[in-house]
């Protein structure tokens, strides 16, 4: 059986610039990656949520962070991917 790997959010904001980071062209590239949280290393794959997911983890991410409540959930290009 293997072992759950945690569930973590990364959210793609440039501060509102009109393109996108790198680092998340390159895992909308290659989704499977290398994680480290303080001593703990895995691999994960990562995804841009869409739909109901992407509501519930805008409405996360704001209780979080209250400054992105102030930000509409969009960039000039589109929305943040994460």
């Amino acid at each position: 059986m293997a072992a759950r790997v945690p569930d973590y959010v990364i959210v793609a904001s440039k501060g509102g610039a009109p393109a996108h980071p790198a680092w998340y062209l390159n895992l909308e590239a290659n989704p499977e990656v290398q994680v480290q949280v303080k001593g703990e290393k895995f691999t994960a794959r990562g995804h841009t949520a869409q739909g109901a997911e992407r509501a519930a983890l805008w409405a996360k991410m704001v209780e979080i962070y209250g400054p992105y409540a102030l930000v509409p959930d969009q960039e000039p290009t589109g929305k943040f991917p994460w």
